[in-house]
């Protein structure tokens, strides 16, 4: 196998990624501009989710293109070379983990319990009310507020215990 056609394979998968990332990206991006410059809370046309589609396909593809065809040249240049350069198998291979492990880690964060906003979360929700707050974070207060359906402040709990209001 030629070796411009082994970098091409070498290094599809972490183009693959990085061109779903910018997809991703662009989409982001692209609704974030509709929703606040063009259509608002309106209702939007049919056409705008095409156009976000194509918008966002059309970004993945032109980057995994270009990503190809840098592996390409890549593997061309290297044709002359006797041995495999092994920098450029880990460098595919760590792009590739970099790149799997960056949503992981994310996912990973997200589901992390929340510390004490979410202490107070559901120290509130197990009594029945709505919703819950705490002070802001450098005021040294640490009481969680507990909030009924008319948004009126219900109870309160602090580190001495809980207290009705």
């Amino acid at each position: 196998m030629r070796r411009r056609a082994l970098y091409v394979l070498v290094f599809a998968a972490p183009a693959l990624l990085a061109s779903l990332a910018v997809a991703a990206i662009v989409l982001v991006f692209a609704v974030a501009i509709f929703w606040l410059f063009i259509f608002g809370d309106n209702t939007w046309p049919d056409y705008a989710g095409v156009l976000l589609g194509v918008l966002s396909a059309g970004a993945g593809l032109a980057v995994f293109g270009a990503l190809l065809y840098h592996a390409y040249a890549a593997g061309e240049r290297q044709e002359a070379r006797p041995a495999l350069d092994r920098r450029h198998l880990a460098g595919a291979l760590a792009a590739t983990l970099v790149l799997l492990a960056l949503p992981a880690l994310y996912a990973w964060h997200i589901s992390r319990p929340g510390g004490p906003e979410q202490a107070c979360a559901d120290f509130c929700r197990a009594r029945g009310f709505n919703a819950s707050g705490l002070p802001a974070r450098g005021s040294g207060d640490e009481t969680c507020t507990c909030y009924d359906v008319q948004g009126k402040a219900a109870a309160s709990v602090s580190p001495g215990g809980p207290r009705k209001r």
